[in-house]
């Protein structure tokens, strides 16, 4: 979705978004850039432990 925003012209719509979003939904997930390695670590944690909360991943 941050790809379809920044790629954006100024005449996409709503509907194009929600489109675009359906449309992907079913992809694999892509590797996280490593600016955002708080969030790969977190999407990492709980792939790994699926029961755990926020508080838990924190702590670790």
């Amino acid at each position: 979705m941050r790809e379809f925003f920044a790629a954006a012209n100024g005449t996409t719509t709503l509907a194009d978004a929600l489109a675009h979003w359906s449309a992907t939904r079913g992809a694999e997930p892509r590797l996280i850039d490593q600016q955002f390695e708080l969030n790969r670590f977190t999407r990492d944690w709980h792939e790994q432990n699926p029961g755990g909360g926020p508080e838990a991943a924190i702590d670790r």
